[in-house]
């Protein structure tokens, strides 16, 4: 992975003595969630917040791909956690993934970094090894390859779960508040619209480790 910019700096500390963070009652700029479906709005009895997904065009507009990369790029997707905004993008005539995340400082998005991430064949596997998280601030955001029937993607936060609309999404960019640095791992599970479990993704060091 390329580092364009690291305007967050280099991270909050070990997240592995840390407590569990309180359960927050809106997302990062300060909206309420949508509802999770009856089936979801608990899992391994912690609550489920779901992530909100952003339009294509406010996407662009929050968080425009700049530089040589201006001009060049497709939105893939483009998603409002507990932590921040995350944008992915693919592009045009590379295969090549490029990121755009920011925080919410002073009621506006402000970008706190851009990584462009080099790959051979843009296959999923190579995606999983290759991808490492980027961190801002006292979080990270990275990609994750899409699991084929999965309905959600829900994001350990220790004391509840980010969950990601994952119905036809070969990629999702999700933001993490533990696994990328210290001792501290998280992981993603991947369920059905039931929340019956269907493949779980470990995340240590920034990396996707199973």
């Amino acid at each position: 992975m390329v580092a364009l910019t690291a305007g967050c700096g280099g991270g909050g500390g070990d997240k592995s003595s840390t407590t569990p963070p309180p359960v927050p009652k809106t997302l990062a700029d300060g909206t309420k969630p949508t509802p999770m479906p009856t089936a979801l709005k608990r899992f391994r009895g912690r609550k489920v917040i779901a992530a909100k997904e952003v339009p294509g065009q406010a996407a662009v507009l929050f968080c425009p791909a700049t530089g040589q990369y201006e001009g060049r790029t497709n939105t893939l997707g483009g998603w409002v956690s507990t932590e921040g905004l995350s944008v992915g993008y693919s592009v045009t005539g590379a295969n090549q993934l490029y990121s755009c995340d920011a925080l919410y400082t002073d009621n506006r998005w402000q970008r706190c970094g851009e990584t462009v991430l080099e790959l051979k064949a843009l296959s999923r596997e190579e995606l999983t090894r290759t991808e490492t998280a980027s961190v801002c601030d006292d979080s990270a955001f990275m990609y994750i390859a899409g699991v084929g029937n999965a309905a959600w993607a829900l994001v350990d936060h220790g004391s509840y779960w980010v969950a990601y609309l994952a119905v036809n999404k070969p990629l999702l960019r999700i933001s993490l508040n533990s696994g990328f640095e210290g001792d501290s791992t998280s992981s993603v599970v991947f369920t059905d619209d039931r929340g019956r479990t269907i493949v779980t993704r470990t995340i240590e060091d920034g990396k996707v480790k199973s």
